[in-house]
């Protein structure tokens, strides 16, 4: 069971924008949770379609979790069409796990790829590697 409570001594992160990309949607709700603690405001798609019709709305959206597993394909094969030539970070998160779908995430441009299932440390550590002031 994940304890959201230990987040509130966390640096919160207003300002950002985050696309939560995945059919799932205890994974939605879970990430939005462990999000919202850091006051980030959180889109949700359930298709790679959907997401990308996000990022056209709102090209603001900073960083992108994207399943790898979706209805309409394989996400990290449209991690550059989420990037869309902007900074915007993606973060492949599959229940696959393997070494192959790490590589194939890493050489389509991925900026992190976590397996399920994932702790809300994963979650946190990432979006505070990527959006997170520099040291």
């Amino acid at each position: 069971m994940i304890n959201l409570q230990e987040y509130d001594t966390l640096q919160p992160l207003p300002n950002h924008l985050v696309l939560v990309v995945d059919d799932e949607d205890d994974m939605n709700y879970l990430v939005s949770s462990i999000l919202k603690r850091l006051n980030i405001k959180v889109f949700f798609a359930g298709t790679i379609n959907e997401g990308l019709e996000i990022i056209m709305s709102y090209p603001a959206v900073d960083l992108v979790f994207l399943d790898n597993h979706l209805p309409d394909g394989l996400g990290s094969q449209y991690i550059q069409q989420f990037k869309n030539n902007s900074n915007r970070y993606v973060v492949v998160v599959s229940a696959y796990d393997t070494s192959h779908d790490r590589r194939t995430a890493e050489n389509n441009g991925a900026d992190g790829f976590i397996g399920k299932p994932f702790t809300s440390d994963q979650i946190t550590d990432i979006v505070h590697k990527l959006l997170g002031p520099a040291d």
